[in-house]
């Protein structure tokens, strides 16, 4: 696996595992909305309502997902791998814009990546959002 399908991969985790995440968080609200909104409007506007917050919950996950962009896995690349010297946005480069060293350190960069191990770029997750929308969601 060269070492750019490698860093897909390790940015589809990362975009993946915060979509999950902000649906969760988001997601709990659905059940105490239909719930709630079904007794005092009916099951007709309950449904209305629960399907415009799905596609609301949708757009903010997103938007949240493409908040982890290149400029972000350049950050994060840097921050979480010291063998990246901080010149991981040379691994995005044009290949022609790229003089002697530049060109040096960016096979440096692949090599150290093929070898290497896996990388975990996933942001932590605040599970004390999700914990404390689920019991009051429940609570409701």
């Amino acid at each position: 696996m060269t070492a750019m399908q490698r860093i897909q991969r390790w940015h589809a985790q990362a975009r993946r595992s915060r979509a999950i995440h902000l649906g969760l968080v988001w997601g709990v609200w659905l059940v105490p909305l239909f719930a709630l909104s079904a007794r005092w409007f009916g099951a007709g506007t309950a449904s209305a309502v629960v399907a415009f917050a799905i596609a609301a919950i949708a757009a903010w996950i997103w938007r949240g997902v493409r908040r982890l962009d290149r400029e972000w896995l350049v950050r994060r690349l840097n921050a979480l791998r010291s063998d990246m010297d901080d010149s991981a946005d040379l691994l995005f480069a044009e290949p022609d814009s790229l003089r002697g060293l530049q060109r040096l350190q960016r096979e440096r960069l692949q090599r150290r990546i093929e070898a290497g191990p896996d990388s975990d770029l996933r942001e932590p997750q605040s599970w004390r959002a999700f914990a404390a929308g689920a019991t009051i969601a429940l609570a409701l």
